[in-house]
């Protein structure tokens, strides 16, 4: 019997990073196919053009009335008619499985629920790491309140949430500091498993390859940077941090790294606020060069800065795991306040914690300088990926198949199965 497989991307990112996955069940004879969101959410999380080039059939999901650019309690307000497409989608297709690449906003998360109510099983790919809770995060009693408040008027109109909470069947994640997190969180056992990441197995395949460093010298070819500099690299992230600590951060990264005569690559989140002609500007009045600090955003991917680093320091972005596949040490930079955060004890102690602007700079300085320091980091960052993400052995989409047809099988009536 042939399984229908149904993945539904909630933005284009969701797309490439599956495709591994998507082939190995192709490969097991499943017909996989695509639920495009697209005229649904906003047009940053556009994922049809991705969606077309991998070739795969897709549907489009499309609601009358739904306008993706209404702020979510109006679009709860028109969950009857999602809730009626989805029913005529279901109708109208054989479907065995759901896979979601996430679940928090109303779209991915409603029609989680549909599936479900259908008896439709469903997988959460989570995308990225599942941080902890930061305990330097402590709102007021306004903000408290009023979060609250908001959690209680999602769930009336059935409007999303936090995601990882939509109830999904089965989560699939990509280390283990991931699944101890959801556990914390009251997700079951039985719900989470660790298959490690196809996209981060095929990293470290790609790593392997003699051409490796050709591909480096080209990126830093492309980029202006010379053969052999060292790069710090920072991850930004719009997580609220204030100006003033940004800049005193970047003012420490910059002094270590031309100390060295090193550059700072930034690469900003594509879907982030900040904006680099901005900081080209202050970098301009801090009397630092185009030679010293590059601000980019879609100039290079997050590997290929990786890729090219001496040393990566972010505040929890999936970029830390990247870095660490690409063998470069981490600074953990823990002086915010945002609601989630990753310290060296949650990496199994690969990545160094920075308290302050000034600790990041003398970490950094020192990555930059004590070579033995340095090798130290780099095997803890060995050892940690041997522990959290199965030595990246290139088997994480074997186990990720298995796991989704155990669960499909789990549900098949037994009349089908022998069918």
């Amino acid at each position: 019997m042939t399984c229908n497989v149904w993945f539904t991307p909630s933005n284009s990112s969701h797309v490439g990073k599956n495709l591994a996955l998507l082939a190995g069940l192709a490969g097991r004879g499943c017909r996989v196919r695509m639920l495009c969101l697209d005229e649904l959410q906003e047009p940053k999380y556009a994922a049809r053009p991705q969606i077309e080039r991998s070739g795969y059939e897709f549907e489009m999901l499309r609601v009358a009335g739904f306008r993706p650019d209404r702020h979510w309690f109006m679009q709860g307000l028109r969950k009857r008619e999602l809730v009626a497409s989805l029913h005529r989608f279901f109708e109208a297709h054989p479907v065995d499985i759901m896979l979601f690449g996430a679940d928090s906003a109303i779209v991915s998360r409603t029609t989680g629920d549909v599936a479900r109510r259908l008896g439709i099983p469903t997988v959460l790919i989570v995308d990225g790491l599942v941080a902890p809770r930061n305990p330097r995060h402590k709102p007021g009693l306004f903000a408290r309140c009023r979060n609250q408040a908001a959690r209680k008027l999602q769930e009336a109109v059935g409007a999303g949430g936090a995601g990882r909470t939509s109830g999904a069947d089965l989560l699939l994640v990509v280390n283990e500091m991931s699944r101890r997190e959801l556990l914390r969180w009251g997700v079951s056992p039985q719900r989470v498993q660790v298959v490690g990441s196809p996209e981060y197995d095929l990293l470290a395949a790609e790593l392997r390859k003699d051409t490796a460093a050709a591909v480096e010298a080209k990126v830093r070819e492309r980029l202006g940077i010379g053969a052999g500099r060292p790069v710090v690299f920072f991850a930004h992230q719009d997580i609220g941090v204030p100006a003033e600590v940004m800049r005193e951060s970047m003012d420490e990264m910059l002094r270590a790294a031309a100390a060295h005569q090193g550059v700072v690559l930034v690469k900003f989140h594509p879907r982030g606020k900040d904006r680099p002609e901005v900081w080209r500007e202050w970098a301009r009045s801090r009397g630092f060069s185009t030679d010293q600090v590059l601000f980019l955003l879609n100039e290079c991917t997050s590997v290929e800065a990786a890729r090219i680093c001496s040393v990566c320091a972010t505040f929890f972005s999936t970029v830390s795991i990247e870095a660490m596949i690409c063998g470069k040490p981490v600074v953990l930079m823990l002086y915010h306040a945002y609601p989630y955060g990753i310290s060296s004890a949650d990496t199994q102690g690969a990545a160094l914690d920075a308290q302050s602007p000034e600790d990041l700079g003398r970490q950094v300085a020192r990555l930059l300088s004590d070579e033995a320091f340095r090798q130290a980091c780099l095997q803890k960052v060995r050892d940690s990926l041997g522990l959290e993400m199965y030595g990246l052995d290139g088997l994480s989409v074997e186990r990720s198949v298995r796991a989704i047809l155990r669960l499909v099988a789990e549900n098949t009536p037994a009349e089908c199965a022998r069918s």
